[in-house]
């Protein structure tokens, strides 16, 4: 009963509050502390300035940093229908009936048949479930034991009353028989008392004993007043006996009010097994059996799904739906794990407040024979940021047990938020998609590989003009040249395959030559090892590919030194200056005298929050760069070692779904140490007119 009818008194919109507090599914309830204060601090300012509550749409600014994907069904509206259907025939009728879900593993068998559990609590009807077991088909009846199992706990729990009305019921039907069920369900025992011993008899008579015992036992719970609905998961691996015995009941007259629900994967059932053998003789009889066959979901379907999981707008998400629908084939329970995949792997991001700080440091443990350049990579991060945020770790043996910051928490570039973004100090890429107003911004973020010395990435900006698969690359005069030099003849046009350094997805800029591309080089990312293109690791650049649309800006930047808001702490992040740069520290003096003379957004925000910068811990931050954002606020403990410590900590693993292997290989390495031994000798500058240089 909601607040306001208990108490007329309490405003509609409070009664709203806790009602959205109280919510059954995960998804309609505040996903966020501060989005229930900004509903109740409204609450507040209309009490004390009107003397009322004005009805207002709640949740208006609670938006979760977490993917949480809604529990609710997509794409199985009929499924649902067809089984609550069939539940309310055994209602109407009386006549037992058997449904039976078929599909492959992950398709969704047990989430419809949760559906129908929802609708059918009590005091409506009972649901009752097990699941057969593959290492358990030697045991009889197992499946069945667990699911009366769960029915006899539910009777312990009631009180005397309750628990007598039932033990005077199952003694008068099982009769002197008792013992049988309690040597199948020990927890019945305490409901009846102890059963005296049941007689001996040949096997197949104790086979009929049992099934009639059994038959009498469960009319106990399947009546007119609340019929029962069994589900038998998995039943590709059930017994022989439980085949019987199902076989038995749903053909036996004296049967009533009882939906047997049966789920199995058809791929692993073919005709000449004994599920298929006994339904072919019970759908010769008079018993009612219903076929319920789960498709994948439609690309229609999965691409809800991505759009509700990610709270924005189909037309944004459409190009991220496409590639989950290619990567799953439709099947949901890949879908989930898919999505999740992309979220723990920072490849989505989710800038839910508006604030200028996204993702989170954590600290992992390096395993045998890894190197910082694996441990990058599984985390979705670069060699510099790797090595910047872990000095003193040798990157090519770390060692056994030891703890591996991972800087997994960045501070966006301070740009317009549109398109793309590129901070070439950070070696980092930021995605912007396009949002209508009232959406939450959404930031995708990858490391990067950038021009080396003597080939900068230029700065500025642009847009990109074409998307190519599987790029043919033709190498500039001048990058050839280069190579010549070193011995090594380029030819003229490299095909597509795994010798092209372009990769397999390519987009062009509108700057002439320049690209940002895949590589098959993984180990230039986070370095600067290209002639000026920007590179991005395999599995990064094709999950870009389809989202990206032509005409997107790209804007580059050369930020050593970012600062941004989260929450109500102010953060800085340093990065080392690329050679020939200023460091970091030269950063800060414009951005104090724009402070000090009330010149910028950050100044005007300060001002707002009756908060100071502390330069000195900003200057210290500066002078040595870890990548880790700190807080840098007076008042507020500013060092990144406060912030790795209070890091959370995770297990080093290879990503859901990835498409290498977790190693770097030893050649990979060698070309390491070769491009890090090349910046003490600065190549000089050449022109490129032709062509595009990876």
């Amino acid at each position: 009963m909601p607040p306001e009818v208990r108490r007329k008194e309490v405003p509609p919109a409070l009664s709203a509050i806790v009602l959205k507090l109280l919510a059954k599914t995960p998804e309609e309830r505040y996903q966020t502390a501060a989005g229930l204060e900004a509903d109740l601090r409204r609450c507040l300012d209309d009490w004390e300035s009107r003397g009322r509550i004005e009805p207002f749409v709640l949740g208006a600014h609670d938006a979760s940093d977490r993917l949480l994907i809604p529990e609710k069904l997509y794409g199985r509206d009929l499924e649902s229908k067809a089984l609550l259907e069939a539940f309310e025939r055994v209602v109407t009728r009386g006549a037992p009936e058997l449904v039976l879900i078929s599909g492959y593993s992950g398709i969704g068998k047990s989430s419809v048949v949760n559906e129908l559990h929802r609708a059918i609590v009590l005091p409506r009807g009972i649901f009752i479930s097990g699941k057969f077991d593959q290492y358990k088909r030697d045991i009889p009846y197992a499946t069945l034991a667990q699911a009366f199992r769960t029915l006899v706990r539910q009777i312990l729990s009631k009180n005397e009353a309750g628990v007598r009305r039932r033990r005077d019921a199952i003694r008068d039907a099982v009769g002197l028989n008792g013992q049988l069920l309690i040597d199948l369900i020990p927890e019945l025992e305490l409901v009846i008392g102890e059963q005296p011993p049941v007689p001996e008899l040949p096997p197949l008579d104790a086979e009929n004993r049992f099934q009639a015992v059994f038959r009498a036992f469960l009319g106990v719970f399947a009546r007119k007043e609340h019929p029962l609905a069994l589900f038998l998961d998995g039943m590709q691996w059930l017994d022989a006996a439980t085949l019987k015995l199902l076989e038995h009941l749903i053909t036996h007259s004296e049967v009533r009010h009882l939906l047997i629900i049966g789920a199995y994967r058809d791929n692993e059932v073919g005709p000449s097994h004994p599920l298929m053998l006994t339904l072919d003789s019970i759908r010769k009889t008079s018993a009612m059996v219903r076929d319920i066959v789960l498709a994948p979901l439609s690309p229609d379907d999965v691409g809800q799904m991505v759009a509700e999981s990610v709270h924005q707008e189909r037309a944004l998400t459409d190009p991220l739906a496409r590639l989950v629908y290619e990567k799953t084939a439709g099947n949901p329970f890949f879908v989930i794990q898919f999505l999740t995949a992309l979220a723990e792997e920072r490849l989505i991001e989710f800038d839910a407040r508006e604030d200028d700080v996204v993702g989170q440091v954590e600290v992992t443990i390096a395993a045998a024979d890894d190197t910082l350049p694996d441990i990058a990579r599984r985390f979705n991060v670069g060699y510099e940021e790797i090595v910047r945020a872990n000095p003193g770790v040798d990157p090519w043996l770390p060692g056994v047990g030891r703890e591996i910051v991972l800087p997994t928490q960045f501070v966006l570039p301070d740009a317009p938020r549109t398109g793309l973004v590129i901070n070439v100090a950070a070696m980092r890429l930021y995605y912007f998609p396009p949002r209508t107003k009232g959406q939450r911004a959404v930031v995708i973020t990858h490391p990067i590989g950038i021009g080396k010395v003597g080939w900068s990435t230029p700065e500025g900006v642009t847009r990109i003009v074409a998307r190519v698969k599987d790029p043919t690359w033709i190498p500039p005069e001048s990058v050839r040249k280069e190579h010549r030099e070193d011995g090594d003849e380029l030819p003229s046009r490299v095909p597509a395959g795994p010798d092209n350094p372009l990769g397999a997805y390519m987009f062009r800029l509108a700057w002439p030559t320049y690209l940002i591309h895949g590589t098959n080089k993984p180990y230039g990312v986070g370095m600067r090892s290209s002639h000026g293109c920007v590179r991005l690791y395999p599995e990064d650049i094709e999950l870009l590919y389809e989202s990206i649309p032509i005409g997107t800006p790209v804007r580059v930047v050369n930020q050593p030194l970012v600062l941004g808001w989260q929450g109500a702490t102010l953060y800085a992040q340093a990065f080392g200056p690329l050679e020939g740069d200023r460091p970091a520290s030269h950063a800060l003096r414009p951005t104090r005298a724009k402070i000090d003379k009330k010149q910028s957004r950050l100044a005007l925000r300060l001002k707002e929050r009756d908060a100071d910068i502390d330069w000195e811990a900003a200057q210290q931050l500066a002078h040595e760069p870890t990548g880790v954002p700190v807080p840098v606020m007076r008042g507020v403990p500013s060092s990144s070692a406060a912030v790795i410590a209070a890091a959370e900590r995770v297990r080093n693993t290879l990503p859901a779904g990835a498409t290498w292997n977790g190693r770097m290989e030893a050649s990979d390495e060698q070309q390491y140490r070769e491009v890090l031994g090349a910046r003490e000798a600065p190549l000089a500058t050449a022109g490129a007119n032709g062509g595009a240089r990876p």
